[in-house]
């Protein structure tokens, strides 16, 4: 395990590539193999909503994400491409379903989103921000983070959503097991528990906290329980537990 004195000097490829080893803990895999999927529940019913699989990264740091049904039909997919920072991929979402498109990429300046809904685009841009979190990228700035958040600091980073073209501010904190709805699954390994909240009240009314637990001894996020990134076919949002399985090599 690298130490967090290290982790200063290590260069920006150095770091993506400690990220996705913590994220994958696997032997090298094939590009465009699948090496996490991630099993969506509904947390009204626990019903299967959807499937998400990643890929290993390919030669150009690009990680493919597929959104397929209980059944296995995929419906959206999503490319993270990793040339900076591990918490600032670029981001390029697809939805099938409904003709939507999110896209989150550097500009001159910071970085640009936009949204696209039935091939009408608007976009907006971001600031320049050592602070900005985009997407997945929230798992790389906790593990990067690692040493800090599980001594109880509380950090705080701004995370787009391109769905609206907004920039919410989140803070990230350690909680204690029992404070956690994912404390009561079942588990062997130890575990270290994390919530993610808005630092604005309004929209603190509107999104509960984001619940994580992640495996104490590897760092690797094993279940979120919230509200999905991902809509229903109708467009509404989802309140889901989602369930990481880190495969073997085949």
């Amino acid at each position: 395990m690298l130490t967090t004195r290290l982790l200063r000097h290590l260069s920006k490829r150095q770091l993506f590539s400690r990220s996705m080893l913590l994220l994958i803990a696997l032997a090298p895999m094939a590009w465009g193999q699948t090496v996490i999927v991630g099993t969506a529940y509904a947390l009204a019913n626990q019903q299967p909503l959807y499937q998400e699989h990643y890929s290993a990264p390919d030669s150009q740091q690009r990680v493919q994400v597929t959104y397929t049904t209980p059944q296995g039909e995929a419906f959206a997919h999503k490319t993270l491409i990793y040339n900076g920072l591990a918490f600032q991929p670029q981001l390029d979402f697809v939805d099938n379903r409904n003709q939507t498109r999110f896209q989150i990429t550097p500009a001159a300046q910071g970085w640009i989103q936009q949204r696209t809904l039935k091939g009408k685009a608007s976009s907006a841009p971001i600031a320049p921000s050592a602070t900005l979190v985009i997407d997945a990228g929230f798992n790389a700035f906790i593990q990067h983070h690692w040493a800090a958040l599980t001594a109880g600091q509380t950090l705080t980073f701004d995370f787009p959503l391109p769905s609206r073209l907004a920039l919410v501010g989140l803070s990230v904190q350690r909680i204690a097991p029992e404070a956690s709805p994912l404390h009561t699954l079942e588990h062997k390994a130890p575990r270290v528990y994390f919530a993610i909240k808005p630092t604005q009240a309004v929209f603190s009314l509107f999104v509960d906290a984001l619940h994580l637990a992640y495996d104490a001894t590897h760092q690797q996020l094993l279940h979120f329980h919230g509200r999905s990134n991902l809509t229903n076919a109708q467009g509404k949002a989802q309140d889901v537990r989602i369930d990481y399985r880190y495969l073997s090599p085949r």
